[in-house]
């Protein structure tokens, strides 16, 4: 059964409060403004100062299996959310780690020094895959390595 489904038809009749969630949703602490920004007011992620080269680097391509079998949206959104979600943390944690995330696919990228790291992700990601239903493909090579 979709978990989702599962957790709407049982949890119906209870506000947020009551309501039986492995995890209690996130919610805004009280004391922060939310507001809207307008798409021209958005800066270009493009940082050029930023760009990086590695002689010798590992890069990692991952894909979410099926994706394009997904039939409803709420079933894509949740998808891409735990998907995204499962790279936050090792995002935060190594930040020598390059992380692309579009659409149903992730990139990332170390130099070889830390692929160590890079490959301590990319295990920590599958354990999040394996326990959200999420099946991911993907590949690993060592080469040269420059983003813009």
């Amino acid at each position: 059964m979709n978990w989702l489904k599962f957790m709407k038809e049982n949890n119906e009749n209870k506000n947020e409060e009551e309501a039986e969630f492995p995890i209690r949703p996130m919610g805004l602490p009280k004391d922060v403004e939310v507001k809207l920004i307008p798409v021209s007011e958005i800066e270009s992620a493009i940082m050029p100062e930023k760009a990086i080269e590695f002689k010798e680097g590992i890069v990692c391509y991952l894909d979410i299996m099926g994706f394009s079998k997904k039939q409803t949206n709420e079933d894509l959104e949740m998808t891409l959310a735990d998907f995204a979600g499962a790279l936050v943390r090792p995002a935060e944690q190594f930040i020598h780690i390059r992380f692309h995330i579009f659409s149903d696919c992730a990139f990332l990228a170390a130099s070889i020094e830390n692929a160590k790291d890079l490959l301590s992700a990319v295990r920590y990601a599958f354990t999040q895959w394996i326990s959200d239903s999420i099946l991911v493909r993907g590949g690993l090579a060592i080469g040269s390595y420059s983003a813009r």
